[in-house]
């Protein structure tokens, strides 16, 4: 049947090529019509102009075949970010619902630099 687990993407960096947008945009068009609101973004911060995108929770049981297209999704948005945009830092954010309670109520984190050095 399956366990809920919310998995979430945030990316941030501080430039972005007219290019790199494109790709992005291209990305989200080729998400299922369902799942594309679920990229937020780019959103800039008030201040130095950094620039942070989001990956939203799909909603559906670990197991589902909504899930695994969100787990693909996620994976190939950190893969393309990535590819485009230089000195990208993103984190892979686990969290809540049914998985809370099989985990002790602990988050997990996993940090990536797919476009960074180091």
């Amino acid at each position: 049947m399956g366990y809920n687990r919310h998995d979430a993407v945030l990316v941030t960096t501080l430039f972005m090529s007219e290019q790199a947008q494109a790709q992005i945009d291209e990305f989200r068009e080729s998400m299922p019509e369902n799942f594309r609101h679920l990229l937020v973004g780019p959103v800039m911060s008030p201040v130095n102009g950094w620039i942070t995108f989001v990956l939203l929770p799909d909603g559906s049981k670990e197991g589902w075949t909504d899930s695994d297209i969100g787990d693909d999704l996620r994976s190939r948005f950190i893969a393309l970010m990535g590819e485009w945009v230089p000195n990208t830092s993103a984190v892979e954010v686990t969290y809540g619902s049914d998985y809370q309670s099989d985990h002790d109520g602990n988050a997990t984190v996993a940090v990536h630099r797919p476009g960074g050095k180091g």
